[in-house]
């Protein structure tokens, strides 16, 4: 890599880093913000969901109150036709069924009856979630019924299949019930075949359903959010314990929020166009710092011939000084140069020089040599890590070959050259006079000549 393109590759490290970080800093506000907003979201969504499934259960709760009060105030009345009697109204109203139990924990009635297995603690008054023999998911609302001056415990059970249903058909969003293992309303084959709108919501809620049952979440939170990054769609989660504290169910809501929506729209929008404003300032940064490089380099080039100057020279005479031996400066100067302006014009002048330039340069050593333009006609080569026996028979070489080539119009031309070997205690610009004094006895000596 040369030192142009690895200037320029640092430069494209530079504006790549400012992109990141311009993009970077505002993006973690804008998400800061994002998530800020997504949290009030879902408080209210909380609130919602908490506030529907309470009327569902208050509705449960002021239906199983109505049936003990009607037990009650009918003490003589025979269980089972009064079930029977008010049975249809019940299962229209959510019911799955209705235990009645003595002090023995043994079956009075059962409305619908299958046998049961469960133990019943007849002073334990609760209302709670369970999960029946037929793997449909209950609320269970417990109480004491006076009966032929008998008192039995009563335990009415709600399927929530229809507070589901309720729900669904009040509200937006879509509601279900799930379990460990499995989701009420819905399963994996009946989605296959559902056209519901929250389809996929539901599969990815299916499929993270053993992560959702574990401690991660559900033994932290009453209320769960699992929400994909930037979707509109919000799966929030209602805890229902078992008479034993466990958290067997949950109630869970998903809807695609409009807020959301409409934030994410925007958001998506704002960091598109800082994306693309983070682009435009760093391709601006990159150009800058190339354009600064370029203008730097320049002021230490000559315009006509591409060579480094004077300015250049001193710049980096004292590191070559440091790190090198055997430096030595060689000044370089066309013969009769003003007589070819004067015949040939200013034009022939600068050709002259430039093939000169190349001359000299196709014959140096560009790891060990350096050529600068002095001025006008002038030149000088600092070489180093050159001993002084090699570096003559090179400059005599270029003399030479100067001396060979034919210009279109001035033909041939000569060089004269004056060379010195740096001394350590003397002064840079005493030494370069010194090569100087060198270069003018070559001219004085009938010129195309080496003097030292």
């Amino acid at each position: 890599m040369n030192k142009t393109n690895m200037y320029k590759f640092k430069h494209f490290i530079i504006s790549l880093f400012i992109f990141i970080f311009i993009y970077g800093v505002f993006s973690y506000i804008i998400n800061s913000s994002m998530l800020e907003k997504e949290k009030h979201y879902f408080n209210v969504e909380k609130v919602e969901l908490s506030f529907k499934i309470n009327l569902v259960l208050g509705r449960y709760n002021t239906i199983a109150k109505k049936i003990v009060y009607d037990f009650n105030n009918t003490p003589n009345a025979d269980i089972k036709e009064k079930i029977n009697k008010d049975l249809p109204f019940l299962k229209n109203n959510g019911v799955l069924d209705i235990e009645v139990y003595d002090k023995k924990n043994k079956f009075i009635y059962v409305s619908d009856y299958k046998e049961r297995k469960e133990e019943h603690n007849f002073y334990s008054i609760d209302n709670y979630y369970k999960i029946n023999e037929e793997n449909k998911m209950v609320y269970v609302f417990e109480d004491y019924i006076l009966n032929k001056g008998n008192r039995y415990k009563i335990e009415i059970n709600f399927d929530l299949t229809d507070m589901v249903k309720s729900l669904n058909d009040v509200y937006n969003g879509y509601y279900g019930a799930i379990t460990k293992n499995t989701i009420l309303i819905d399963t994996v084959e009946n989605l296959k075949k559902s056209k519901n709108k929250y389809k996929k919501e539901l599969k990815e809620l299916i499929v993270s359903n053993k992560y959702l049952f574990s401690n991660k979440i559900f033994n932290k939170k009453e209320f769960v959010l699992v929400k994909n990054n930037n979707s509109p769609y919000t799966y929030v989660f209602n805890k229902l314990k078992s008479k034993k504290g466990e958290e067997i169910i949950s109630l869970f809501y998903i809807n695609k929020n409009k807020h959301l929506e409409e934030m994410y729209f925007v958001i998506s929008l704002i960091k598109s166009v800082l994306m693309i404003f983070s682009f435009l300032i760093s391709v601006f940064i990159y150009i800058v710092l190339n354009q600064l490089k370029l203008l730097k380099e320049n002021s230490y080039k000559d315009y006509l011939t591409k060579l480094y100057n004077r300015k250049y020279f001193f710049k980096i005479i004292n590191n070559i000084t440091e790190r090198y031996s055997d430096i030595s400066f060689t000044m370089l100067d066309i013969d009769k140069f003003k007589r070819i302006n004067d015949t040939y014009g200013h034009s022939e002048g600068d050709i002259v020089i430039v093939n000169t330039k190349k001359i000299i340069e196709e014959n140096i050593d560009s790891k060990k040599q350096i050529l600068f333009r002095w001025g006008g006609e002038e030149f000088l080569l600092l070489s180093y890590g050159i001993n002084k026996n090699d570096l003559i028979n090179n400059l005599e070489k270029i003399k030479d070959k100067i001396y060979k080539h034919e210009n279109k119009l001035s033909g041939n031309i000569s060089v004269s050259m004056g060379f010195v070997m740096y001394e350590k205690n003397i002064e840079i610009d005493k030494q370069i006079e010194k090569a100087d004094d060198f270069l003018y006895i070559s001219k004085e000596n009938g010129r195309n000549r080496i003097s030292y």
